[in-house]
């Protein structure tokens, strides 16, 4: 995998089977994200997601551009009783939160060591992990 696209891993089918929307959905979530330059909302190309497949308007999102996405539906989408019974029963987004987490923390763990019984990791792995300078 190429540089500029090795912190692009989630595919747009893959986050819009997760975040349980079709992926005609997310592209209009997409659109509206562009529609207003001055709201809170934004997703940005080649620092949120990037096009796989330009002809095809298949794109790769980042872990944040993927968080943005699903926090703007989470934000914006009404629930009903019966999906807010589900979601406490199933805890299905704490779920795909955490998903999210891991997978950073997995991707950001080479250089981990145990010393005097404690667990370390390098400055630019914790910096990558927690996505701060």
């Amino acid at each position: 995998m190429s540089k500029r696209t090795s912190g692009f891993t989630i595919r747009e089918s893959e986050l819009a089977k997760t975040l349980e929307i079709t992926i005609q959905k997310l592209d209009l979530v997409i659109v509206f994200f562009d529609s207003d330059p001055n709201d809170q909302w934004e997703l940005k190309e080649d620092h949120h997601f990037i096009y796989f497949n330009k002809s095809l308007n298949e794109r790769l999102f980042s872990e944040q551009g993927a968080y943005a996405v699903a926090k703007y539906i989470d934000e914006t989408q009404p629930q009903n009783i019966w999906n807010r019974i589900k979601e406490f029963i199933t805890k299905h987004r704490e779920k795909i939160r955490n998903a999210f987490v891991n997978q950073k923390i997995y991707e950001n763990s080479s250089s981990l060591t145990l010393r005097n019984n404690r667990h370390f990791l390098s400055k630019k792995d914790v910096v990558k992990i927690f996505c701060t300078n």
